[in-house]
């Protein structure tokens, strides 16, 4: 050993000497303080040799036939140029195959992330050499053997001599994985996936990431893993576009996308964590809603009612392939709507369905089975009840469209009714309402579309009903400064 230390000691003298030769500014004292400096810079993980070795690099200093012998490193250690390099590190993200032709022969290469507690490096393999990670992942310990770094683009990378070799290691007491998403800048999330909504041309996964932050990953093409189940996956190339304090936005394509599930262990449904309309935030991202539909109105953007046994709620449709959907649903029919937002505008808080919103359909009508409608006046009304009064104004609104070649018609009626004790706003998208209070069916008002003049028909509609007395039986909402609302199963007006 005292052999090898005398050894050392030589090379390290011969290196300094031709760096004084090389540098004659520079006496040996200085290129030995330089050399002791940096070996204490490194912390003592390189012998001297070595680090005589990057002192003459960084002074320009070609030192032919001279080679580190380097054992096992930090990633914080490597400088460019290094040789037969050896080092234990965890691997982060292993990008997609990618490949090039040059002089009519093809290149093919593979771009990994790997990290220890000192920082992050990028190792890359050629050609043959990507056979060497085929059965490696994300969260492996790799030990690297006879590597070598180099700069490419004023970063430097990690490179695997032809002679050099790639194995599975122990752990090493390497920082795990969600240490190296909190510290470091590589576009991956550990995230436990709820559900996957396909669109016609874009994709969105859904669920928590390891805080308990709702997060939605937007593709923006098609979606290769199109059946995963629900469990916890390593997701890598997404790109952060809204942080809050409770949700997480992302957005990829499926080039860049790579998905591998880390827990296939059973998740909580997220039904069981799904809002009511009486107990909906006023403030969130991708929540989820569990009601009773009980209206549409189709304006622009068409608003979608909800309620359940004593709240009621508006929600604006912005993702118009949705509409059908809810065009086809019974009025009473028990959904959840996932992925809701709730936004705050100009003109106050809303509720927003999406692009990356679902919907699931329950029980039909269970809202409306076995429903009595006592009579009452509106002052004491509250929940099921038929009440008597005279319509103060009122106003339809019609949309007309073509879904699986069927022309379908979506009414919707809203009025405000007095009975003596006080005034409601009604409102309705049952087809048999609008029908008795128009006294028009839906066949006749889709003809006076065609003919252009359904608009005008509805609008002398209005006037002639203002004054009406009707009967109506419902479900009615009180609200905080506003009138009662109330939602019309049937209607009957009796001085027609």
């Amino acid at each position: 050993m005292v052999s090898d230390m005398v050894n050392s000691e030589k090379e390290v003298n011969k290196i300094i000497s031709w760096i004084v030769k090389e540098k004659p500014s520079l006496n040996f004292e200085q290129v030995k303080r330089m050399i002791e400096e940096k070996t204490k810079e490194l912390g003592g993980l390189i012998d001297e040799h070595v680090v005589a070795l990057m002192i003459a690099k960084e002074l320009g200093i070609n030192l032919k036939g001279e080679k580190p012998k380097i054992a096992k490193l930090k990633i914080k250690d490597l400088i460019s140029g290094l040789r037969n390099v050896n080092l234990v590190a965890r691997v982060l993200k292993i990008d997609k195959e990618a490949s090039f032709f040059r002089n009519n022969r093809e290149y093919r290469y593979i771009r990994i992330i790997i990290g220890d507690d000192t920082g992050t490096i990028t190792l890359v393999l050629w050609n043959e050499q990507t056979n060497l990670v085929r059965e490696i992942k994300p969260g492996d310990v790799i030990k690297i053997t006879r590597g070598y770094t180099k700069d490419y683009r004023g970063k430097i990378e990690l490179y695997v001599s032809t002679d050099g070799n790639i194995e599975l290691a122990a752990e090493d007491d390497l920082p795990t994985l969600e240490y190296f998403i909190n510290k470091s800048q590589i576009d991956c999330i550990i995230a436990d996936i709820e559900e996957i909504v396909l669109k016609p041309d874009f994709a969105c996964i859904r669920g928590t990431d390891l805080q308990g932050r709702r997060i939605r990953i937007v593709v923006w093409d098609d979606l290769e893993e199109r059946d995963l189940p629900t469990g916890r996956y390593y997701i890598c190339g997404v790109r952060q576009h809204i942080s809050m304090q409770n949700f997480v936005e992302y957005y990829t394509n499926s080039r860049k996308l790579k998905i591998m599930m880390l827990d296939e262990s059973a998740h909580e449904e997220e039904s069981s964590h799904a809002y009511k309309p009486s107990n909906i935030p006023q403030e969130g991202k991708d929540i989820t809603l569990r009601g009773y539909f009980l209206a549409l109105n189709p304006t622009k953007f068409p608003r979608i009612i909800l309620g359940d046994e004593t709240e009621i709620v508006s929600l604006v449709l912005v993702y118009e392939q949705l509409l059908p959907t809810f065009a086809t649903l019974k009025i009473g029919t028990e959904i959840m709507i996932k992925g809701i937002d709730i936004v705050k505008g100009s003109k106050g808080t809303f509720f927003r369905i999406g692009r990356c919103s679902s919907i699931k359909v329950f029980e039909e009508d269970i809202f409306l089975e076995k429903m009595d409608f006592p009579k009452k006046f509106i002052i004491d009304c509250a929940g099921a009840c038929s009440i008597e009064g005279v319509i103060v104004s009122i106003s339809f609104n019609v949309r007309y469209f073509i879904h699986d070649n069927n022309k379908l018609v979506l009414p919707f009626v809203s009025f405000v009714v007095d009975d003596g004790t006080g005034e409601a706003k009604v409102y309705s998208s049952n087809s048999r309402v609008f029908e008795e209070l128009s006294r028009m069916t839906i066949d006749e008002l889709r003809d006076y579309h065609e003919l252009g003049i359904a608009k005008n028909i509805l609008r002398y509609m209005e006037e002639e009903i203002k004054g009406s007395d009707i009967e109506i039986q419902g479900y009615m909402y009180k609200m905080k400064n506003k009138l009662p609302q109330m939602i019309a199963f049937n209607v009957k007006r009796t001085n027609f």
